[in-house]
């Protein structure tokens, strides 16, 4: 009787030991350490992954990540979240966490999923489209992919940045550190929307590539030519001809830092003002500073130019 009485007792004291375990605080991320599920204010949540499209409800925070998209990397740094990316897509070069190389997982479109399944990833985020026998081969094995839609204008950096904050620490902690990292940001555009005033502004040809790659600008619609739009005015889109180029004879041609020598050889035999007059300047990519979200450096040199 007493053997069966301490029997009940051991395994109504596991039972206790056990229902604790499972109810722990979370962290300072608001998520629970253990393994049960989340629960708290920050999950579930709703999150608009791409602007527009029907909002997607959220249980687990992302903790395992694998990133697709120079945007997406460096905005979970931003985020300081660094420590969640596990492996990251090859474009742009290899990436490196706290001085520690992370998985490779390859090029967007031929991305490496032995090697994310590997590494444990629970969620894969990506801010490019990705092939369907890619998503099939993640999601059999049960990691969630979820596109981030890339910041296509300055205004949208801020909606970006957001979603990857709820995506990976829920609604109100996202929503805060979000926050912290954003107004500097809108801060910046800011300032140099009212720094560039309503003066009329010279005409200028930026040359995303050139050469051998032939003669190409941003798009009228992009967040690069809204950045460059705020110092000059673009009259060219996307690919053009030389006599594109002859025929608008822009003030300044702008190119990526270090090419510049490289386009006056080109396109000395155009006659093209900029070159003649020594106007055709480096600036830092402005495609990367936008991805990295160091608007700064190319701000002052559009200045400067």
């Amino acid at each position: 009787m007493h053997m069966h009485s301490r029997r009940i007792a051991s395994l109504l004291l596991a039972g206790i030991l056990l229902l604790c375990a499972a109810c722990r605080s979370p962290d300072a991320d608001g998520v629970s350490s253990g393994t049960a599920s989340f629960s708290g204010p920050d999950f579930p949540v709703s999150v608009t992954l791409v602007p527009g499209d029907t909002p997607v409800e959220l249980y687990f925070p992302a903790m395992r990540i694998a990133t697709v998209g120079e945007d997406v990397f460096h905005g979970l740094c931003l985020l300081s979240l660094q420590e969640r990316i596990v492996a990251a897509d090859s474009a742009g070069g290899a990436k490196v966490v706290d001085g520690q190389d992370i998985a490779d997982i390859g090029l967007p479109q031929m991305l490496d999923t032995a090697e994310i399944i590997a590494q444990n990833v629970d969620t894969v985020l990506t801010s490019v489209s990705l092939p369907t026998d890619t998503l099939d081969a993640l999601t059999s094995q049960g990691i969630s992919v979820l596109r981030v839609q890339s910041a296509g204008s300055l205004a949208a950096l801020s909606d970006f940045l957001r979603a990857l904050a709820s995506v990976t620490l829920g609604a109100h902690t996202g929503a805060a550190r979000a926050d912290s990292v954003v107004a500097p940001l809108e801060e910046t555009i800011l300032a140099a929307q009212s720094a560039a005033g309503s003066e009329p502004k010279p005409t200028a040809f930026y040359a995303a590539t050139f050469g051998d790659y032939g003669l190409r600008t941003a798009a009228a619609d992009s967040a690069v030519a809204e950045l460059l739009s705020l110092y000059f005015t673009l009259p060219l889109s996307g690919s053009v001809t030389e006599e594109d180029l002859l025929a608008c004879d822009p003030a300044v041609i702008l190119v990526d830092a270090g090419q510049e020598e490289a386009f006056r050889q080109a396109y000395a035999p155009l006659g093209l003002t900029a070159v003649e007059t020594g106007r055709v300047v480096g600036i830092p990519n402005p495609q990367k500073a936008l991805s990295s979200f160091r608007l700064q450096p190319v701000l002052d040199a559009l200045q400067a130019a």
